[in-house]
């Protein structure tokens, strides 16, 4: 079997937790490297400044579960 090693922590904890049975997933958000502001949406120009080709992507690991 072929094992693929993650580089990047956050899908490591992804699939840790995906391995473990727990109902975790990935939650993204945009933030402009110019303003600095985060947006939920993705944007080619920014709503705030109005600059154009500054979105960043942003991505972090949520538990999914509900109580």
């Amino acid at each position: 079997t072929h094992q693929f090693v993650f580089k990047n922590s956050n899908f490591k904890m992804l699939k840790i937790l995906k391995d473990n049975s727990f109902n975790a997933g990935l939650e993204f958000s945009y933030r402009c490297s110019e303003c600095k502001n985060v947006i939920p949406l993705f944007f080619y120009h920014c709503p705030v400044c109005y600059e154009f080709n500054t979105c960043k992507i942003i991505y972090e690991v949520k538990n999914n579960e509900t109580h």
